[in-house]
């Protein structure tokens, strides 16, 4: 009787202490990641909020606003069109000026380059970089006086 005593009362520590094993471990289990996630983004927002400093130091050039332009997509036979909303930041005010004299060449250019792209370069986030980066460089070589340092869609609608 002694030893089925014994017998059960080391069953019970062994399962006692592998209950308490089991919930160390699942403690563990939850708390490592999630004290790792709120490490991770301290450091992911810092370096952020770096970065957002960093950009603000730097100066913002005079915007030149174009007006809205309303064209046809290529490939959809005029069903679908974009209308847009482009603005130029250029370094100084000579460059302002002459792209304000230049506005029917640009306007002209703009069009151009907006027709001629598919429903696909208008919806994707690479397609809108591509285009802005084509804007950039086409109208930088219309103008003389200076160049344009950044190009901004300020509406992008396509119906």
């Amino acid at each position: 009787m002694a030893e089925e005593k014994n017998a059960k009362s080391s069953e019970e520590k062994k399962s006692s202490s592998n209950l308490k094993l089991i919930i160390i471990g699942a403690t563990l289990v939850i708390l490592v990641p999630i004290a790792g996630f709120f490490i991770a983004s301290k450091f992911i927002v810092s370096s952020n909020e770096e970065e957002v400093n960093q950009e603000k130091v730097e100066d913002v050039g005079t915007i030149v606003p174009m007006p809205v332009l309303v064209v046809n997509v290529a490939n959809t036979n005029g069903g679908r069109y974009l209308r847009a909303g482009v603005s130029f930041e250029v370094t100084d005010s000579g460059t302002a000026s002459e792209i304000e004299k230049r506005n029917p060449q640009i306007l002209d250019t703009l069009i151009m380059i907006l027709t001629n792209k598919d429903i696909e370069d208008l919806v994707e986030l690479t397609g809108k970089k591509q285009i802005r980066t084509e804007i950039k460089e086409k109208v930088n070589a219309n103008l003389i006086a200076g160049k344009i340092k950044n190009v901004y869609f300020t509406e992008f609608v396509i119906q």
